[in-house]
C-alpha cells in the first residue's frame, strides 16, 4: 500500500465507445490484477480517488463514469439496471478485463452483481458496499435466491471489512483487499 497517498500518481483519463455511447474512465495504471471500481448514482469514477490512491501500487485500478454520470455520455434512455449491466460488460470487453476484482457501491453494486451473474468470467472477486435490494412484482425470495446462487463463487464479502469502511470512509477498503 502507498505510504503517502497524496504522492500517488494522478489517473489517466480515457474514453471507450460501447453500446453507442462514450464512457469516460480513470485509469491509475499499475501492473497488478485489474480492479474495477463502480460508483453509485449521483457520483463519478473520481469519487473513488482516495481508495484508488491507496491501491494503485498493488492493482491496476480503473474507475468508469457510468452512463449519465461525470464525463460519460448522457442519454434519454439506458438507465435500467439490465442496460447498465450491459454497458459494464461491454466496457470490460473493450478493455479486455477478465477475472477482475470488482468493487461496487450502492447502485454500482447492483449493476456489478447483474453483470457478474450474466458474464461470470469478467469478475474473479466482488466486494459490494451498500448494494441496493430491489423489490419486484415477482417472487422476490426466488429472485434473491437465484442471484445469490449465481454469484456464490464471489465469496469475498467481509462483514468486518464493511464495518471498517463505514467507520473509516471508503479509503478503509484498502485494508481489506
Amino acid at each position: 500500500m502507498t505510504d503517502n497517498p497524496r504522492q500517488a500518481p494522478h489517473p489517466a483519463s480515457h474514453a471507450v465507445a460501447v453500446n453507442g455511447i462514450r464512457l469516460r474512465y480513470a485509469d491509475w495504471g499499475g501492473d497488478g490484477a485489474p480492479m474495477l471500481l463502480l460508483h453509485g448514482d449521483m457520483r463519478t469514477g473520481r469519487s473513488w480517488d482516495a481508495v484508488a490512491r491507496r491501491l494503485s501500487d498493488r492493482f491496476r485500478v480503473i474507475a468508469p463514469d457510468a452512463r449519465g454520470h461525470g464525463d460519460s455520455d448522457w442519454t434519454q434512455r439506458g438507465y435500467r439496471f439490465a442496460e447498465r449491466a450491459q454497458d459494464l460488460a461491454a466496457f470490460c470487453d473493450a478493455l479486455g478485463l477478465r477475472d477482475a476484482i470488482g468493487v461496487g457501491h450502492s447502485t454500482g453494486g447492483v449493476v456489478m452483481t447483474l453483470c457478474a451473474q450474466r458474464r461470470p468470467r469478467i469478475f474473479g472477486k466482488l466486494t459490494l458496499l451498500e448494494p441496493m435490494l430491489c423489490r419486484s412484482n415477482g417472487n422476490v425470495k426466488r429472485q434473491v435466491a437465484d442471484v445469490a446462487q449465481s454469484i456464490a463463487r464471489y465469496h469475498h464479502f467481509q462483514h468486518l471489512g464493511l464495518v471498517f469502511c463505514l467507520r473509516n470512509g471508503l479509503a478503509g477498503l484498502a485494508e481489506f483487499v
